[in-house]
């Protein structure tokens, strides 16, 4: 029982930290007055939330506007995103945040996970439910349209009833998987032609 609540909470925690930060991706101040005087001139920021869902090598990659107390500002485009990625590393079993939003960089990954404690087997990312997308879009005006973005994660993983986790025997395996629904705070706001 202990193990099994330990397991849970790990992979929960894991999750949460994930949800946190991608749950800012695309923020933007100007979205909102976007809308109010359905300006299509407005500085949008282009989508930043992307999913790499090939087995073995899933990833999810985001970004955001974030205030510059250095320089008093906002950044002027979005080549000044923060940025941030997400991955499992398939070697070790641990999930892995980059600070760059690449998912093809080798180097500089950073655990969110302790490899000793458990395992990472899975990461998995669903925008759909059968033929029920659980993002949509809506048209707000005569030349703006509103992305409501919302997506399903699921984390699998293991503990060790017995010995270490790295050498733990199926058998012994305390199988977990937890999971969460994220809606993206910041709409996605884009001319519509």
């Amino acid at each position: 029982m202990i193990e099994t609540t330990r397991t849970s909470n790990e992979l929960r925690t894991a999750l949460q930290l994930v949800s946190r930060e991608v749950r800012r991706a695309n923020f933007d101040e100007d979205f909102i007055e976007c809308i109010g005087v359905g300006d299509s001139a407005c500085n949008f920021v282009a989508n930043q939330l992307d999913f790499q869902n090939t087995p073995g090598a899933e990833c999810m990659t985001y970004g955001y506007r974030r205030y510059d107390y250095a320089t008093g500002d906002w950044p002027a485009d979005d080549t000044q995103l923060e940025r941030g990625a997400v991955r499992v590393n398939s070697v070790d079993g641990t999930l892995e945040f980059h600070e760059t939003g690449n998912c093809a960089s080798a180097d500089e990954w950073i655990r969110i996970t302790d490899p000793s404690i458990v395992r990472i087997t899975g990461f998995t990312i669903v925008n759909d439910e059968g033929d029920d997308l659980l993002s949509h879009t809506q048209q707000v005006s005569a030349n703006l349209s509103q992305a409501v973005r919302k997506f399903r994660v699921r984390l699998t993983g293991y503990s060790c009833r017995v010995g270490p986790v790295a050498t733990c025997a199926v058998a012994d395996q305390n199988q977990r998987a937890v999971e969460t629904t994220i809606r993206v705070r910041n709409d996605l706001i884009f001319e519509t032609t």
